[in-house]
């Protein structure tokens, strides 16, 4: 029994990597794990002052570049619950003292890595993707802080996910659509909302955003009167 709760511990740890001076010449080398079009799952627990979050999104490993890690940026306030590969709990890392060059190509947002905004890198060991099929699914669920209310020009209080820094772990180097799936209270509603629909307090709705890189995201809560 020792033994199996050993296994499990050391199964399910997250380890911080460090690449410290592991610059030109490093045989080290990162690449991001980004995809053009996303599934995104929000929950908004108000009372509770929580975002839940389920973020998924597939890759091909056919276009992954031969590097040694594969990674993506999240908010560092992100509780993370789970992070499959197709359907398999799959460890990771956090990966700390890295410089842009540490990527392949070249991260294009270094401030990610200089302190100035709350993300962390999390990043899989290459090694894990060679048994995997063509197509890869990447699933995470997490939950955040709830920003708080805001009072807009028109008036109206609303929860904007733009001043939540990667809330999502964002595509940095292309354009990306994110089909957003949220469920919220009937006293909520969103502007650009594709569908919406009620069953007894509960509001879902669904829309569509396009996130572009380095700009904020534009997606409003509203506080409806």
């Amino acid at each position: 029994m020792k033994k199996l709760v050993l296994f499990l511990i050391l199964a399910c740890s997250i380890l911080y990597v460090s690449a410290e001076e592991l610059i030109d010449g490093s045989p080290i080398r990162f690449s991001l794990l980004k995809a053009l079009d996303y599934q995104l799952n929000l929950t908004t627990g108000t009372s509770i002052g929580r975002l839940y979050v389920g973020v998924e999104y597939l890759v091909n490993k056919n276009e992954l570049l031969n590097t040694d890690y594969y990674s993506f940026f999240l908010n560092k306030n992100a509780y993370l619950e789970k992070v499959q590969l197709n359907g398999v709990e799959t460890r990771y890392n956090v990966t700390t003292n890295l410089h842009p060059k540490h990527f392949i190509p070249e991260l294009p947002q270094p401030e990610l890595l200089d302190g100035s905004l709350p993300v962390n890198c999390y990043s899989f060991d290459a090694a894990i993707f060679e048994n995997l099929p063509e197509q890869i699914r990447v699933s995470l669920e997490y939950w955040l802080p709830l920003p708080a209310y805001q009072t807009g020009l028109d008036g109206r209080e609303s929860i904007s996910l733009g001043t939540l820094p990667f809330f999502y772990p964002r595509n940095l180097s292309e354009s990306s659509q994110i089909n957003v799936n949220l469920i919220t209270t009937f006293t909520h509603g969103v502007d650009t909302a594709i569908n919406t629909s009620d069953t007894g307090g509960i509001r879902n709705i669904q829309a569509r955003i396009i996130d572009i890189p380095k700009e904020e995201i534009n997606f409003y809560i509203h506080k409806l009167n």
